[in-house]
């Protein structure tokens, strides 16, 4: 009587299997690509900078608050020029990624807080200070 239960039993648990390996290849699975936000990972806690002494803390993460005087577009690129207008500017900023670009059209003027690593233009030294933003969230348009 046992044996026969058990038997019972394991045909029944095969059927099941079989049915739900047949039911799963009939089934459409619709596979969807989601994409989460790149981490801000900072080295240290950025602290704020002065735009007249950005250039004595290069390689810093920092906040820095100025007024843009210049922005120049490519294809892949804007640059916000701080302090003063190309080639006089105290600091770059520099915006590569498409919303971000799209910030750069009407900044033109505005008081903008950056917050970023600083490093130096084409790294050598005496060049310009410049920091890369990637993300929204580290520019914020502070006033006209």
């Amino acid at each position: 009587m046992k044996r026969l239960i058990t038997v019972i039993i394991l045909v029944f648990a095969l059927n099941s299997c079989l049915y739900a390996q047949q039911r799963h290849h009939q089934c459409k699975v619709k596979h969807v690509k989601v994409k989460f936000p790149t981490p801000i990972i900072f080295e240290f806690e950025p602290y704020p900078v002065p735009l007249d002494s950005v250039d004595h803390h290069i390689f810093d993460e920092v906040i820095v608050i100025g007024k843009v005087f210049g922005v120049k577009q490519t294809k892949k690129e804007a640059s916000l020029f701080l302090g003063a207008n190309w080639p006089n500017q105290r600091l770059t900023v520099i915006l590569d990624r498409a919303k971000t670009r799209l910030l750069a059209k009407g900044i033109n003027g505005k008081t903008i807080t950056v917050t970023g690593k600083i490093f130096n233009e084409n790294d050598r030294e005496g060049g310009k200070p410049l920091i890369y933003v990637r993300f929204l969230d580290f520019i914020k348009v502070a006033s006209n």
